[in-house]
C-alpha cells in the first residue's frame, strides 16, 4: 500500500507542518510566494470543472495531465481539476474510512480533503516519468481511478520485457456494476501496449504483460480479474520476474501476483467490437478497488518518506 501511504502521509505533513499558512484549509509555505499566488491556487484547486460533459450513461475514461513543478513556486504542487478529482476518489474510497489511532489508542481523524488533494499532486508530479493516472467520468462526475506504472517494476524483471503494473482500481461505491472498472482497465491495456510500441519500434508486434496483486480474501476482484483474462503468472513469467522484490515494491506483501499477456491484435478485436476506444456503455462490471494500492514512489528532496 505504498502509494496511498505516501499520500497519506504527506496529507498528515501537509496538515500539521509548522510555519505554514492554511488558506480556506490549503496549507501552503509562507516563505514561497506571495498571499495572492496562493489565494490564486486555492481557486484553482477548488474551483469547478470546464470539461466537456459526455453522453448522459457514457462511463468516459481519460489519461490525467500531470502539469510538470513550475520552478518559480518552490515546493508547491501544481494543480488541475482532474488532479482533484483524482484525489476525491481515492480520499472517499479510502482515507474517510481508514481507521488510525494515536499513541494512546484514541482514534484520529483523517487528514483533510485539501491537504490530501496537495499530497496527490505532489506525488503525481514526483511518479511523473514512470506512471500515468486514469480517470472515469460518469455524466461529467469522476466516479473512477486508477494508475498504471512501471516504478514498482525496477529491480524486478530479470530480464527485459514490455510490462507494466496496474497499482490501483477504484470505483466511487455508490456507482459500481456499471462498468467502471471494465472501461478503467481497457483504458489500462491500451495505453500500455500504446506506449510499449512507442519506446519500442519492434514492440509493436510483441506482447506486453500485465501485473497486479489482488487481496486472496476479495472474492470479487478476483473473480472480476479472472473474467478480464487475468491468471497467476506462468513458470516462463515467474523466470524473468522476481516477484518478492515486486511485491516490496509494490508494499502488497501477502497479496496474489495476476498477470495478463496482451497483444496489439487482441487489443484491435476488442476495440472493433466495443467501437469505441473511449467510453464504455456497459450496464455489468466490478466496481470494487481490488488492487492493492501500491507504488514505489519517488523519494521527495529531502522531505518524504516511503496498494
Amino acid at each position: 500500500m505504498v502509494l496511498l501511504v505516501s499520500m497519506y502521509n504527506a496529507a498528515r505533513v501537509n496538515d500539521n507542518t509548522s510555519g505554514r499558512l492554511v488558506v480556506d484549509a490549503f496549507v501552503l509555505d509562507k516563505s514561497s510566494v506571495s498571499t495572492k499566488s496562493k489565494l490564486n491556487m486555492v481557486k484553482r484547486i477548488n474551483s469547478g470543472s470546464n470539461a466537456p460533459k459526455s453522453a448522459s450513461g457514457a462511463v468516459v475514461v481519460t489519461p490525467v495531465v500531470v502539469p510538470t513543478p513550475d520552478k518559480n513556486i518552490d515546493d508547491i504542487p501544481q494543480f488541475t481539476k482532474e488532479l482533484a478529482d483524482l484525489a476525491d476518489v481515492r480520499y472517499d474510497e479510502f482515507v474517510a474510512h481508514h481507521d488510525e489511532v494515536d499513541l494512546l489508542g484514541l482514534q484520529k481523524p483523517p487528514p483533510s480533503r485539501t491537504a490530501f488533494r496537495m499530497a496527490t499532486a505532489e506525488v503525481a508530479q514526483e511518479r511523473l516519468e514512470q506512471a500515468t493516472s486514469f480517470l472515469a467520468k460518469l455524466d461529467g462526475a469522476a466516479v473512477g481511478a486508477a494508475e498504471l506504472s512501471q516504478a514498482e517494476l525496477e529491480g524486478a524483471l530479470i530480464e527485459k520485457m514490455n510490462a507494466w503494473y496496474i497499482t490501483d482500481v477504484v470505483t466511487a461505491r455508490e456507482h459500481r456494476r456499471k462498468g467502471i472498472a471494465s472501461a478503467l482497465l481497457d483504458a489500462l491495456e491500451r495505453h500500455a501496449v500504446a506506449e510499449s510500441s512507442n519506446h519500442d519500434k519492434q514492440a509493436a508486434a510483441a506482447d506486453t504483460t500485465l501485473y497486479l496483486h489482488v487481496k486472496q480474501e476479495n472474492d470479487a476482484a478476483n473473480a472480476f480479474y479472472k473474467s478480464r483474462g487475468y491468471a497467476p503468472p506462468t513458470d516462463d513469467q515467474l523466470k524473468r520476474l522476481n516477484a518478492d522484490t515486486l511485491a516490496t515494491n509494490a508494499g502488497t506483501e501477502g497479496q496474489v501476483l495476476l498477470s495478463k499477456i496482451v497483444t496489439s491484435e487482441a487489443l484491435k478485436k476488442s476495440l472493433a467490437n466495443s467501437g469505441s476506444s473511449t467510453a464504455s456503455n456497459s450496464s455489468g462490471g466490478f466496481g470494487g478497488t481490488g488492487v492493492g494500492m501500491g507504488a514505489k514512489t519517488p523519494k521527495k528532496k529531502g522531505k518524504r518518506k516511503k496498494k
